[in-house]
């Protein structure tokens, strides 16, 4: 019996050690352990020896970690009261607001310290806009008095204390006078007058259509900015418009029109490869007059391939025009030692090649002499013992730049 009340004993004993309510409470006794008390340094003017100016404070005690803070402060300085700086943050009980005063608009209300703190005032007043009482439900906008010119409306309360808000007010503004015209009043208008140019403004005037003559004036005058330049830059912006248009249509024309060239280049290059193949030969003809900035050629085929069934009798070849130009040298050399030229195009597409161009050159070569300057070349001339022959005038250089001036080919 002796054994088993000793071993019911040492339950209990367990079960009151490892018991979660006792593990609480220590912990709680613990945290009341935890002491965190602030501790301030002295005030450090920001200019001078007084001032406004900063503390550091910090937070310590057993079991706390250690805290640093900032707080502002003030040294009174020579003729100020002396002022005692709060020890942390004040804080107060808030009272209730007064009622509104009138005369300044303003509420107050009664700050009471909570707990009592060094350099903290036990009592502290704080003021703030009234809120707008009186709230008012707005009326709809009477009809316009000819007489006064002025419209009215009633605005009933709605929410508010009766004896301190008026139960209605009338409110009163100028009526809308184009409105109202615009409403009753037609008018007809007659011709602007001519700009005058010192004011830039014209005039014309309005004659009564409809409406009373009591509502609305028989006769009136307006004026308005003169339309000259709105109208240049209405014509400007048209204009902008119309070059945008034919641009784009320009660069989709040009678009096609390469698109088109590649094709003719492919078909050609074909042709040429099954000409090869087949052995055809052709004699080569001349490049036709530049249209559409096209130029076309026609080659025959040569008699020795003419028993070959495969070869066409004619082949067309087409390219796109070169830029070709004539021109004519200045009578002489400028002060810097440059001759200009003029050209001017007699081939190729205007699209494509400028209509005219200046170039200029040095007068003087390399070697120190006089620079070879030419003319432009001429057509070739009937073929004489298998050779065609075209020349060029000489504008500078002299008989030592003949060889140049002349070129000759087979035909």
């Amino acid at each position: 019996m002796e054994r088993v009340v000793v071993g019911l004993l040492l339950v209990c004993l367990v079960v009151v050690q490892g018991s979660p309510v006792l593990e609480r409470q220590e912990r709680g006794a613990g945290r009341k352990a935890k002491a965190c008390t602030w501790t301030f340094g002295d005030c450090v003017p920001e200019n001078g020896n007084c001032g406004q100016g900063t503390r550091i404070g910090t937070k310590s005690g057993e079991g706390c970690r250690v805290k640093q803070k900032t707080f502002s402060c003030r040294i009174p300085c020579p003729g100020e009261p002396e002022t005692v700086e709060p020890q942390g943050k004040c804080r107060y009980m808030k009272g209730p607001w007064s009622d509104c005063n009138t005369s300044n608009n303003m509420q107050n209300r009664t700050l009471t310290l909570k707990k009592s703190k060094a350099g903290c005032d036990q009592v502290k007043l704080e003021q703030k806009k009234c809120k707008k009482e009186c709230k008012y439900t707005k009326g709809e906008w009477g009809n316009c008095d000819p007489a006064t010119n002025m419209m009215t409306r009633v605005k009933q309360l709605k929410k508010g204390n009766s004896t301190r808000c008026n139960a209605t007010i009338t409110q009163t503004k100028p009526c809308k006078k184009n409105k109202m015209e615009k409403k009753n009043c037609k008018y007809l208008r007659q011709e602007w007058s001519e700009c005058d140019t010192m004011t830039n403004r014209r005039t014309r005037v309005l004659v009564l259509k409809e409406g009373s003559s009591a509502e609305c004036e028989e006769r009136k005058e307006v004026s308005s900015k003169c339309r000259s330049s709105r109208e240049n830059k209405k014509s400007q912006r048209q204009e902008r418009k119309l070059q945008r248009q034919e641009r784009k249509k320009q660069k989709q024309e040009k678009k096609k029109l390469k698109k088109e060239r590649k094709r003719l280049r492919q078909e050609q290059k074909k042709q040429r490869k099954e000409d090869q193949q087949r052995g055809c030969k052709y004699m080569k003809g001349e490049w036709s007059d530049c249209e559409d900035g096209m130029t076309t050629r026609t080659d025959q085929l040569k008699p020795r391939n003419n028993n070959n069934p495969e070869c066409p009798a004619t082949r067309t070849k087409t390219k796109k025009c070169k830029c070709k130009y004539t021109w004519t040298w200045d009578a002489q050399c400028d002060d810097h030692n440059l001759r200009t030229r003029t050209m001017t195009l007699v081939m190729g597409n205007p699209n494509d090649c400028a209509q005219t161009k200046q170039e200029q050159k040095s007068c003087v070569n390399k070697r120190g002499q006089e620079a070879c300057m030419y003319g432009p070349w001429g057509e070739f001339s009937e073929c004489v013992n298998g050779v065609k022959t075209k020349r060029r005038d000489v504008a500078q250089g002299g008989d030592r730049c003949q060889a140049k001036a002349v070129k000759t080919k087979r035909c």
